[in-house]
């Protein structure tokens, strides 16, 4: 099961090229402040994809709430967490503040 992203209700996944982050990125506006939930922690520098630097830059002028429910991928000791740990991350500004 891939790693889903949900924005206002809408889910977007993995369509085996892009991550879900990278899809909703790319369909959601790029200057409203977003809410967002995940399964799973974004990948930082797995092959080809980054989503977390994805996010930081993004996240320039305007606020990306993202929860995450699980660690489905297994991603949170890259996030400085323990593997199965959940939590919030804040991106405003090119920052990311984990809570």
């Amino acid at each position: 099961m891939p790693i889903t992203v949900t924005v206002k209700g809408k889910k977007y996944e993995s369509d085996g090229h892009y991550h879900a982050e990278e899809i909703m990125l790319a369909s959601v506006s790029s200057t409203a402040n977003l809410v967002v939930e995940m399964n799973g922690w974004p990948c930082t520098g797995e092959r080809y994809h980054d989503c977390h630097k994805r996010l930081l830059t993004a996240s320039s002028g305007r606020t990306i709430t993202v929860t995450i429910t699980d660690d489905h991928a297994g991603y949170a000791a890259n996030h400085g967490r323990k593997f199965g740990q959940t939590g919030t991350i804040t991106y405003a500004n090119g920052a990311a503040t984990y809570g």
